[in-house]
């Protein structure tokens, strides 16, 4: 970096300061206040009636509670008939709306992991795309036995697209190219490169799969699966600018943002491996709601049919980060392959509308499709190496 490159990046970083002075970072070498104090210091006069930290409070509250009940119990107990599953996702995109009411500068800072209008703006729609996946499964629900399995997921390839879109266009409008909101996060002086590194890798990893979850996730008749997972992909998001609030306050540094942030990140992970866990232990067929095609031992098909499922992540993911793939082109790739695994599951439900499954020449499974696959594509090979021979 030339030196007057270097001096209009620090001209740009003490405007910034200027433009909030509650902002304005604090020197390293400053004594440190008792515990009190600095958290009073977070009750200021921009939120006059208590609004934002009330939102605030009540919603790390209600993330606490969901996820202890998930460890606990293997759910997280949305009820797609309760009034509070459906004010859930309300709730948590008016806290981050909320934000608003707070002056932040325009710029990040290049020293402490900071809000800026930037990651404001993407906090708010990367929330709001949770919320809006939440919305959609209680007011267009799909199980194994829907009928409208491909106007769902075409549903949420729209809303994933459009919000996705949205954040390239206010990162284009900040003109932050070739940094990203969260991966590019400052870290404390003396970080090793190499934590720093896979750290920002762990980052891109865990966007990435929140991503096919969001397409990909399914649910069973209460939504188990489908909520859970847009839920907890919340909790990162927001919490990430709650701790920015922290640091800002001196209250926690910036690497230890990093720690809570990733430790948020794989807290997502409890999803899935709570699903794994479920099916391995046929735990769902304990549930009063299961159906009778889910009852009995372990179904190995159904199993198959998830790890299947499961394996369309990684692919994305290697796609995206080794390959260099266009974002929309892996979504389509992620909705076309939820859409055949919900099919495969309807064709493997004995209890789906209109199938007579003893009749039924369409009725398969994923192993013997796969199978069938295999043989007639060697079966042409050696046909055609006998015709050359």
């Amino acid at each position: 970096m030339c030196a007057s490159e270097a001096s209009d990046g620090q001209a740009r970083e003490r405007k910034t300061v200027s433009e909030g002075s509650h902002m304005e970072e604090e020197p390293a070498t400053r004594p440190s206040k008792a515990v009190v104090s600095k958290l009073g210091s977070l009750f200021t006069f921009h939120d006059r009636f208590n609004m934002h930290k009330f939102l605030g409070f009540s919603c790390l509250a209600h993330y606490m509670v969901r996820f202890v009940w998930l460890v606990c119990y293997g759910t997280m107990f949305f009820d797609p008939k309760s009034w509070v599953t459906w004010v859930t996702p309300f709730m948590h995109v008016l806290l981050s709306c909320s934000s608003f009411i707070f002056p932040v500068p325009k710029h990040r800072f290049g020293s402490k992991p900071i809000i800026w209008k930037e990651l404001q703006i993407h906090n708010i729609i990367f929330t709001s795309r949770s919320a809006a996946m939440f919305l959609l499964w209680l007011v267009f629900p799909v199980t194994s036995t829907s009928e409208h399995i491909v106007e769902h997921f075409v549903c949420r390839f729209v809303i994933m697209a459009s919000m996705h879109y949205l954040a390239d266009l206010v990162s284009e409008w900040y003109t932050d190219k070739g940094r990203t909101t969260t991966r590019d996060m400052p870290w404390d002086q003396g970080t090793p490169d190499w934590v720093m590194k896979s750290t920002k890798k762990y980052y891109a990893v865990c966007q990435l799969l929140a991503t096919t979850a969001l397409l990909g996730q399914t649910g069973d008749a209460e939504g188990r699966g489908i909520l859970e997972g847009a839920f907890a992909i919340m909790l990162p998001i927001q919490l990430s600018t709650f701790l920015m609030t922290l640091v800002r306050k001196s209250i926690i540094s910036g690497t230890q943002w990093h720690i809570w942030y990733a430790a948020s990140l794989g807290m997502v992970y409890f999803i899935p491996v709570m699903a794994v866990v479920r099916t391995l232990s046929g735990a769902d067929a304990a549930m009063p709601e299961a159906s009778e095609a889910e009852t009995g031992p372990v179904d190995l098909q159904k199993l198959a049919v998830k790890l299947v499922k499961f394996s369309l992540a990684p692919v994305c993911v290697y796609l995206r980060l080794n390959l260099r793939m266009d974002k929309f082109v892996i979504m389509a790739i992620l909705t076309a392959g939820a859409i055949v695994t919900m099919r495969e599951k309807f064709l493997l439900t004995e209890d789906a509308p209109g199938v007579d499954v003893a009749s039924n020449p369409n009725r398969t499974n994923l192993g013997a499709t796969l199978f069938e696959y295999a043989r007639a594509l060697s079966g042409g090979i050696s046909e055609g190496m006998a015709m050359k021979s």
